[in-house]
């Protein structure tokens, strides 16, 4: 027997009062049921006494091609990439792996011929970066597992859960591990490097190979990040593999270029703790990456969702429904890049029956899709008028306190109204 659900709603009679005002409203009551089985006999029943000829609602209840279901399919195949494309960027990824590994023993060897430390760290960096390529990839292919009884909501989290590894074998294996080997050279006096040329040679090479890797992950960012700086970027951004890729080549190219000067100065001012320090250098380079990611990654991981302003702007979207009276509570998050749960409590128009609610839920859905296409499954709750009015101050008052810890204030109310205004529905 299914058990009767009470919600409240309030319509455009009401004196819309301002946030700080809670209206004490004695609103009128509307009633539905939750259906327990799937017998075809109880459909109209999930929507209380239904007239027999309502279409707008039998349309409704039995539509499986709603505007939003199709809105959302035709972002899907866009975003499907062929066979091709996904073998080319797994090639691309096994390449960088077996590159990695291959410099790597270069600078092991450059190191052991040479005695410089700063080689045998940099050799490391190289070593650990492979092994990052190989861990992303890894996150990447397992992140991308359909959703199934146990994770109804997918494997998305599956590539934050790796890129916070790579952050970890960064800090102790690279970060740690040649800080160490360079206080412990240094310690003891440092080391004479001899026969310079093999490490200038081996060092001015990678120097152009990683700088035009870093050249085409700076560029990405670049056109990814729009008016925002890089570090607000990398503060926001959801796909961490995007900005793990731009640290992990500047630290690539600044740890070699710091060996590079640290052997030469050792040999030029005849100070061969010159090269051990150029080692601690590096160390604390790759740890200050690590430190970065491990702080961005476990944000991630905790569950990060829209910003302030997004949230201005979802609710703008939602109250721009005619059937909208005000959007409460906006509750989002990230399971992955392109995959984000939203959630919604809204009062709708009292005057308004289920079909007609139920045809602007679909209109709502729709309008967010198209603006933040990573929406992949979006909850509208219907909420008392009373109880928006909370949520809304609620919300203003977070906001608030978020802005004590931002440089720069943000301009209140809705960002982008004129262009919303300007867009004409589908």
């Amino acid at each position: 027997m299914p058990q009767p659900v009470t919600s409240s709603d309030s319509g455009h009679h009401i004196q819309t009062p301002t946030d700080d005002a809670l209206p004490d409203v004695k609103q009128p009551q509307i009633t539905s049921f939750l259906d327990d089985d799937d017998d075809d006999e109880e459909l109209n029943w999930i929507h209380g006494d239904l007239d027999e000829d309502d279409d707008d609602i039998d349309d409704n209840v039995n539509d499986t091609s709603s505007i939003a279901f199709k809105r959302r399919q035709e972002l899907l195949n866009q975003e499907e990439p062929s066979i091709g494309v996904k073998l080319r960027s797994n090639l691309t990824v096994v390449a960088a792996v077996v590159a990695g590994i291959t410099v790597a023993c270069v600078k092991f060897i450059a190191s052991a011929i040479t005695g410089s430390v700063a080689m045998m760290s940099e050799g490391v960096h190289s070593l650990v970066d492979a092994s990052n390529d190989a861990l992303l990839l890894i996150g990447t292919k397992k992140s991308q597992r359909k959703p199934d009884v146990e994770h109804p909501f997918g494997y998305g989290r599956e590539l934050y859960f790796w890129t916070f590894v790579v952050s970890v074998v960064i800090f102790f294996f690279g970060g740690g591990f040649t800080l160490f080997q360079g206080v412990k050279s240094f310690m003891a006096g440092g080391n004479v490097v001899e026969n310079p040329l093999i490490n200038y040679i081996v060092l001015i090479i990678g120097i152009v190979l990683e700088g035009t890797s870093l050249t085409i992950a700076l560029k990405d960012v670049n056109n990814a990040r729009g008016e925002r700086s890089i570090w607000e970027y990398i503060r926001n951004s959801k796909s961490p593999t995007n900005f793990t890729v731009l640290l992990e080549d500047s630290a690539a190219v600044g740890g070699m270029i710091i060996a590079l000067i640290g052997i030469a100065l050792s040999l030029l001012l005849k100070m061969p703790r010159l090269d051990s320090v150029a080692s601690i250098v590096i160390g604390l380079t790759m740890a200050t990456v690590a430190v970065i990611l491990l702080r961005e990654t476990r944000s991630l991981l905790i569950g990060e969702g829209l910003t302030m302003d997004e949230v201005d702007d979802v609710v703008f979207i939602v109250e721009e429904d005619p059937a909208v009276i005000k959007c409460g509570r906006v509750l989002s998050m990230y399971m992955s890049p392109h995959d984000m749960l939203l959630n919604l409590d809204v009062t709708f128009d009292d005057e308004l029956d289920e079909g007609d609610v139920l045809q602007a839920i679909d209109r709502i859905e729709a309008e967010l899709i198209d603006e933040y296409p990573q929406c992949t499954s979006i909850f509208i709750e219907v909420e008392s008028l009373n109880q928006v009015y909370r949520q809304r101050r609620d919300r203003r008052e977070a906001f608030e306190e978020a802005e004590e810890d931002d440089d720069e204030p943000r301009i209140p109310g809705p960002r982008f109204p004129k262009a919303r205004f300007a867009r004409t529905r589908g």
